[in-house]
C-alpha cells in the first residue's frame, strides 16, 4: 500500500513555484502568466528508494500574493514537509521569506517542526542573482531548515532532484509520515 504525503509549495507571487510544478508533473517548461488564486494542488506517483515502495505526493501550490494567505493555514495543518521558494534575481522576494516561515510553522506547534527545503527558482539566470550564498546559507541555518537547492523550470536544472530531497528527507527521520 502507498504513502500519502502532502507537501507544501510556498512563496511570493511570481517567483515560479506553479511553473515549477508543471515541469516537475508534465516534464514540460510551459510559463504560467495566471497567478495562482487562492490554492490549486498537482499529485503524482513515484517510487522512493528509501522505502522502496511508492509515495502518493499531494503537492499544495498557494498564490503569493498577501491577499491569499489568510486561507493557507487550513492547508499547512498535517503537511509532511514544504518547499519554500524565492527568485534569484528579485531579492524582496528574498526578504519575504521569514513571513512564509512563520506562515508555515505558525500555525500550531505540531507544524513548527515541518521540514521546509529553501528553493531558488530561475537559476538559469544565474547572472542576473541579486541574492549571494552567504545570505541563503545563513537563512538557512537561522531557520533550521533542511537545505538550499536552485532550480530552473526552463532547463529543468533540480527540479526532481528537488523533491527527491525533500521526500528522502522525511522518509530518513520518519517525521511526520
Amino acid at each position: 500500500m502507498p504513502y500519502h504525503l502532502k507537501i507544501i509549495n510556498a512563496g511570493d507571487g511570481g517567483v515560479g513555484k506553479t511553473t515549477f510544478l508543471k515541469r516537475y508533473i508534465t516534464g514540460e517548461f510551459v510559463i504560467d502568466s495566471m497567478e495562482t488564486i487562492g490554492t490549486g494542488f498537482f499529485t503524482k506517483k513515484i517510487k522512493n528508494k528509501i522505502i522502496k515502495d511508492y509515495v502518493d505526493l499531494t503537492i499544495w501550490d498557494f498564490g503569493g500574493q498577501k491577499r491569499f494567505r489568510n486561507l493557507i493555514k487550513d492547508f499547512v495543518m498535517g503537511a509532511a514537509g514544504a518547499l519554500l521558494f524565492f527568485d534569484l534575481t528579485r531579492y524582496e522576494t528574498f526578504q519575504g521569506l521569514d513571513e512564509w516561515i512563520s506562515i508555515i510553522r505558525g500555525f500550531n506547534e505540531k507544524e513548527n517542526n515541518i521540514p521546509i527545503l529553501l528553493v531558488g527558482s530561475k537559476s538559469d539566470l544565474i547572472e542576473l542573482s541579486t541574492v549571494n550564498r552567504k545570505e541563503i546559507d545563513k537563512f538557512v541555518k537561522d531557520n533550521n531548515l533542511i537545505g538550499y537547492i536552485a532550480t530552473s523550470s526552463k532547463t529543468g536544472e533540480n527540479v526532481e532532484k528537488t523533491i527527491e530531497i525533500l521526500v528522502n528527507h522525511i522518509f530518513k527521520t520518519k517525521k511526520r509520515i
